[in-house]
């Protein structure tokens, strides 16, 4: 399971980095909602919002 955590976490701060990096967001931005992360990653509620809290964790979110 820890595995399966893992893949979503890199697929979240992936995701999120790519947006910074186009300039879809700027530093200090509202990063998508769970909801907007769910729909365009394909990913359960529970797995995004796991994601971000260790995001949170890391101080990148």
């Amino acid at each position: 399971m820890e595995e399966k955590n893992e893949k979503v976490y890199y697929l979240v701060i992936t995701y999120i980095k790519e947006l910074a990096e186009t300039g879809q967001i700027e530093f200090g931005s509202k990063i998508p909602s769970e909801r907007e992360l769910m729909v365009t990653l394909g990913l359960s509620r529970n797995s995004v919002r796991e994601a971000l809290r260790c995001l949170e964790h890391m101080g990148h979110y």
